[in-house]
């Protein structure tokens, strides 16, 4: 019997490894990435939420690397739990 998956705040890493299990972490992190951007609609969802892809420095937006309970629970909505 396994544990059910409940959504919570959590590294990036940390849930593309629940994802791709197995996987080395930056693979995993590619993958999940990947994964996030071929969701139609996932993107821009978690964008509203506050999640940055990537990097803009001269823009002070960061890359997202802790995401909230809300982003792990819409990436479970589009995506199916890990």
């Amino acid at each position: 019997m396994s544990i059910p998956f409940r959504p919570r705040a959590m590294g990036k890493t940390e849930l593309a490894l629940l994802y791709f299990p197995g996987s080395k972490p930056g693979n995993a992190c590619r993958n999940f990435n990947r994964m996030i951007s071929h969701a139609v609609g996932l993107l821009p969802a978690l964008e509203a939420l506050g999640y940055a892809a990537r990097s803009l420095p001269a823009e002070g937006i960061h890359q997202t690397r802790l995401l909230t309970a809300q982003m792990v629970r819409t990436i479970v909505r589009y995506c199916g739990e890990p």
